[in-house]
């Protein structure tokens, strides 16, 4: 199903909020459900499936135009504040730890805001690799589809979130930590929602560029689980992973830079570069 006609279903215009979208599919839920239709049950229940099939597309639509818009104003929030820069330096002094800030008055609230989001990241984070949504074919049926929507819900509602508490406590320069969250988040966004698989790639130089590709993915599937799910993260332990992706990363734009796999890798550096800098800031 097209974007167009997905949204043609809710009534939507083109660029839906996620609440728009979430309060058109619930009115059309209830609407036709079988159990609010005795003696047409066939019938909306075939119509129950259009009806989440075009929320599947249209909240992927939405997702992404979520992510590309936050993300392609270089050195500002989401709300457009001014921010220092796209990424927080490693070695910044405003803080080496998410949130770092006095806690009392209007700042004690702004960390608690801010520690809220890291929770509510980490918790998405889990539902994405415990339910194996990494997996692009697992994720489009059965629970794991129910799973691998609410996941990007979540996301979405992080970024708006974030924008909300942007400003900082005093309402002057975004803090570092905001900024490393949004970043991190977009990132991971961006990444969840790439659907492209190896069943898609001819042979020849795009099936080598994927070896390249599904290394560096792997790696960095390993990182964020030992990040923010330490139980899900691998048994066996690989040094220098995130400097293992980025070589995979490279070699495979050096090597193939005709192939089409190089709008995925992109994705994935960019959230090589917003782990590496969440790392350093952990340290």
């Amino acid at each position: 199903m097209q974007i167009q006609s997905a949204l043609r279903v809710f009534g939507l215009a083109h660029h839906p909020t996620l609440s728009e979208l979430n309060s058109a599919f619930r009115t059309l839920v209830k609407r036709y459900h079988p159990d609010n239709n005795p003696g047409n049950e066939a019938w909306c229940h075939d119509r129950m499936v259009t009806i989440n099939t075009a929320y599947d597309v249209a909240l992927r639509h939405v997702a992404l135009q979520s992510g590309v818009a936050q993300a392609a104003v270089p050195g500002q929030t989401p709300s457009g504040h001014s921010m220092n820069q796209r990424h927080a330096a490693p070695h910044s002094s405003q803080g080496t730890t998410p949130c770092t800030s006095a806690t009392s008055g209007s700042a004690g609230a702004f960390v608690r805001a801010c520690r809220a989001q890291i929770r509510a990241f980490s918790l998405a984070v889990e539902q994405y690799y415990q339910y194996g949504l990494e997996n692009i074919a697992l994720r489009t049926v059965g629970s794991r589809r129910l799973r691998y929507n609410g996941t990007l819900r979540r996301l979405l509602v992080i970024l708006q979130e974030l924008t909300n508490i942007a400003p900082g406590p005093s309402g002057g320069p975004v803090p570092p930590a905001v900024i490393r969250l949004q970043n991190l988040t977009i990132a991971f966004l961006e990444n969840a929602l790439i659907g492209k698989t190896v069943a898609e790639t001819p042979s020849g130089i795009d099936r080598l560029a994927y070896r390249h590709y599904r290394h560096a993915a792997d790696l960095l599937d390993a990182e964020m689980k030992h990040r923010f799910v330490p139980y899900l993260a691998p048994t066996t332990s690989v040094p220098n992973r995130l400097v293992l992706a980025q070589y995979e990363l490279d070699s495979l734009a050096t090597n193939y830079p005709h192939s089409d796999w190089v709008l995925e890798a992109e994705k994935k550096s960019h959230l090589l570069e917003a782990l590496l800098v969440w790392s350093a800031a952990r340290r």
